[in-house]
């Protein structure tokens, strides 16, 4: 329910600001590295890792005045999650395609690490000043991700 509202909501907040806008579109390419980790509330389980991920994706400015934006996206994040310690032993991933002949018993202090892909759809506000002389300061607020998970693998 609360992800219906929430493209909802953006949906209409983007219609308005297409009627509202003039003709100043920008595109752009966006690269970045991440570092992700996992956490849980579970005593028994303890975050034990980070990965090291990247981020892909294309960023188009609308300005509907000269120095104001909106902003928004299409991204993809490669490699997202961590690895998490689970102190007591047992059947863990009962929901999982295991491979033949692997027991899905795990001893007790197993290391499980999870490699999460996400499709991101970005979304905020751009402010930018003047330019003085070859420079311009800019802010980006609030930075907002509708995240949607495509693909998730762990490994023992």
């Amino acid at each position: 329910m609360k992800k219906i509202v929430a493209i909802t909501s953006f949906c209409f907040f983007f219609g308005a600001l297409l009627n509202a806008q003039s003709s100043d579109l920008r595109l752009g390419f966006q690269v970045s590295p991440s570092f992700s980790f996992m956490a849980t509330d579970d005593n028994q389980i303890n975050s034990n890792g980070t990965n090291l991920g990247l981020k892909l994706g294309m960023i188009a400015e609308m300005y509907f005045q000269e120095n104001y934006a909106f902003f928004t996206g299409l991204g993809f994040a490669f490699n997202s999650g961590g690895t998490l310690r689970h102190e007591q032993g047992g059947q863990i991933w009962t929901r999982s395609e295991l491979p033949q002949g692997v027991d899905p018993t795990f001893f007790p202090g197993v290391d499980l690490k999870y490699n999460i892909q996400y499709v991101e759809i970005p979304f905020g506000l751009k402010f930018r000043t003047n330019s003085f002389g070859y420079l311009r300061y800019w802010a980006e607020i609030p930075v907002l991700t509708l995240g949607f998970r495509s693909q998730a693998r762990g490994a023992i």
